[in-house]
C-alpha cells in the first residue's frame, strides 16, 4: 500500500473522486484512467509562466491568468488551507498539476528528513487562483501564493501590503 492524494471535493454523485497513488520513485499516477479533471486554466497558467522565464511575460496577464485557473492545494489534517512559513511570510502553495504536488510533497519530506510514508493521504482541495488571492489578501499574517513552488518554473506572488506598504517581517 503507498500513499496517495485525495480530493476532499465529491463528484455530483457523492462518490469521492479517484485518489492518486505517489510510488517510491515519486512519480504519481492515477489509481483510474482519466483521475486528473478537465484543465480549468492550468494548461494557460503554464504557458503564462514559461512566457515570463522566457522573457515575453505580462505582469497583468499573469495575475489574470493565475486568478482564472483552478490549482491543487494542499490541505492540513483538519481539512483546513494549508500555510507555509518562510522569512516571516505566510504562503498558500498552488500546483497546475497532480504531479506537481507530489514533487513538493517528496521535496518538503526529503528536507525535513522524512519519509513519505506508506498510508498516509495527502489531502488536497481544488480552488480558483481568485479564491486564493483573495485568501491571502484577507488574512491579518502576511501571506502570498506560490505557484509549483518545487518545480522547474516556480511562480510566487507575493503578500500586495508589504510590497505596497513595505512591511518589514521577521526573518
Amino acid at each position: 500500500m503507498r500513499p496517495h492524494f485525495t480530493d476532499t471535493q465529491r463528484s455530483g454523485d457523492g462518490a469521492p473522486r479517484p485518489a492518486l497513488r505517489l510510488p517510491a520513485a515519486g512519480r504519481v499516477r492515477s489509481a483510474k484512467p482519466g483521475g486528473e479533471r478537465a484543465d480549468s486554466g492550468r494548461s494557460a497558467l503554464r504557458a503564462e509562466i514559461t512566457a515570463f522565464y522566457d522573457g515575453f511575460g505580462q505582469p497583468e496577464a499573469l495575475r489574470a491568468t493565475v486568478r482564472a485557473a483552478a490549482l491543487y492545494v494542499p490541505l492540513t489534517g483538519g481539512d483546513r488551507l494549508a500555510t507555509f512559513r518562510f522569512r516571516g511570510i505566510d504562503w498558500v502553495c498552488g500546483f497546475t498539476s497532480l504531479e506537481e504536488y507530489a514533487r513538493f510533497m517528496v521535496a518538503r519530506a526529503q528536507r525535513s528528513g522524512t519519509e513519505i510514508r506508506p498510508g498516509v493521504e495527502y489531502r488536497y482541495h481544488t480552488l480558483y487562483g481568485w479564491r486564493l488571492l483573495d485568501y491571502a489578501e484577507s488574512r491579518d499574517e502576511l501571506t502570498g501564493l506560490t505557484v509549483d513552488i518545487s518545480g522547474t518554473a516556480p511562480m510566487a506572488f507575493p503578500p500586495e501590503q508589504a510590497i505596497v506598504e513595505g512591511k518589514k517581517h521577521d526573518g
